[in-house]
């Protein structure tokens, strides 16, 4: 068993790094996939590519979660989605 899951990180130059992983119930993470966007529109479209494909093979989708946000510099951000 495992959980499929979604990290995105916008850097300082406005490029949004994100991996795509399965972490399994021992912490293992396997299938790595990542890539860089542009922007928030084409990290939507990479969310609705994996989204389409783990429906189709597993019955799934990704779902969001809470998560928390920082500054470079370590303090706590807003979590108001851009």
């Amino acid at each position: 068993m495992g959980l499929y899951k979604l990290l995105a990180k916008k850097k300082t130059n406005g490029e949004i790094e994100w991996a795509h992983f399965i972490q399994r119930d021992n912490g293992l993470k396997e299938r790595v996939m990542r890539g860089t966007v542009k922007n928030r529109g084409e990290l939507d479209t990479v969310i609705e590519v994996a989204n389409k494909n783990l429906l189709k093979l597993f019955g799934v989708t990704l779902q969001a979660t809470d998560y928390d946000m920082y500054t470079l510099d370590g303090k706590k951000a807003s979590s108001i989605k851009q």
